[in-house]
C-alpha cells in the first residue's frame, strides 16, 4: 500500500515539462508532414473521383443512347449486344475498383490530416505559459500523427 501512496503523491507533485524551441520545431515538422500527407490524400481523392466519373457517365449515357437509337437499328442485334456488354464491363470495373470507398477514404484522411495541422497551429499560436505541458502535448500529437499515417492509404 505504501507504494501506491508514493506513486499517487508523485503524480500530484509531477513537474510539467516546459516548452522549448526544440519542442516547437518538432511540432512544426509534424505539421509540415501532415500538410504534405493531406495534399497527397487530396490528389488521390481527385484522381479516383475523375476515374469514377469517367466510367460512370458512359455507363449511364450508353444505354440511354442505344435506347434512343434502337428504332434506327431495328434488326441489328449486334449493336444491342455490344451496348449491353459495354455497360456490363464498365459496371464491373466500377464494382471491382471499389472507387466510392476509395474516394471516401482519401477524403476522410485529407480532412483528418488537415485537422491535425489546424490543431498544431492552435497550439503554437498560444503563449508558452498558456499551453498544456509539452510532454503531454507532444505525446498526444505524435500518437495521433502516427495513427493517421498507419491507417491512411499512401
Amino acid at each position: 500500500m505504501s507504494k501506491s501512496n508514493s506513486k499517487s503523491s508523485e503524480d500530484i507533485e509531477r513537474i510539467n515539462m516546459l516548452w522549448s524551441s526544440e519542442h516547437e520545431d518538432f511540432l512544426t515538422k509534424i505539421k509540415d508532414e501532415s500538410k504534405k500527407k493531406s495534399l497527397k490524400q487530396d490528389l488521390k481523392y481527385k484522381k479516383f473521383k475523375k476515374i469514377y466519373y469517367g466510367l460512370s457517365i458512359p455507363n449511364v449515357i450508353l444505354p440511354l443512347t442505344l435506347a434512343a437509337l434502337n428504332p434506327l437499328f431495328l434488326n441489328i442485334a449486334t449493336v444491342n449486344i455490344v451496348g449491353a456488354a459495354s455497360t456490363s464491363i464498365i459496371a464491373g470495373l466500377l464494382g471491382l475498383a471499389n472507387l466510392n470507398e476509395r474516394i471516401a477514404s482519401h477524403l476522410n484522411y485529407r480532412e483528418r490530416f488537415q485537422q491535425l495541422v489546424n490543431e498544431i497551429e492552435l497550439i503554437l499560436i498560444k503563449k508558452k505559459k498558456d499551453r498544456e505541458p509539452a510532454d503531454v502535448t507532444l505525446e498526444r500529437i505524435k500518437a495521433l500523427f502516427n495513427h493517421l499515417s498507419q491507417l491512411s492509404q499512401d
